[in-house]
């Protein structure tokens, strides 16, 4: 059996492994999320950011809140949006995850690498 991969292939490899890992680690810091309103202008164009870390005593999430016309965007404890029945809210935990567009970096590398890994398999 001949088990010689080529230098590209075992650089990929290295590669791809790297950032999968790195890509587990995206909550080493605090968290960094939008924070506006509630105004109609926090719908579209949020553009004041905080840090947000609650410590030892709760896991701090992203949020994105409707309010009838109304947006607000912000930082809170991780159960804040499961608390109280309280309607159209959405949590996220990556940083500027309650942008207007919105988008997971981690499920987006999984996307674009899985054809490298079938390539390097």
């Amino acid at each position: 059996m001949n088990f010689r991969l080529s230098s590209n292939r075992v650089f990929l490899a290295l590669i791809l492994q790297l950032f999968l890992v790195l890509s587990y680690f995206d909550n080493v810091a605090a968290l960094r999320c939008y924070a506006c309103g509630p105004s109609r202008e926090c719908e579209d164009k949020p553009h004041t950011t905080v840090e947000c870390d609650f410590g030892w005593i709760s896991r701090a999430v992203c949020t994105k809140r409707i309010i009838g016309d109304y947006v607000a965007r912000g930082c809170f404890a991780e159960n804040f949006c499961r608390d109280d029945g309280i309607d159209n809210c959405f949590a996220c935990s990556y940083d500027y995850c309650n942008s207007a567009a919105n988008i997971n970096l981690n499920y987006l590398a999984l996307v674009i690498f899985i054809p490298l890994f079938l390539y390097l398999k």
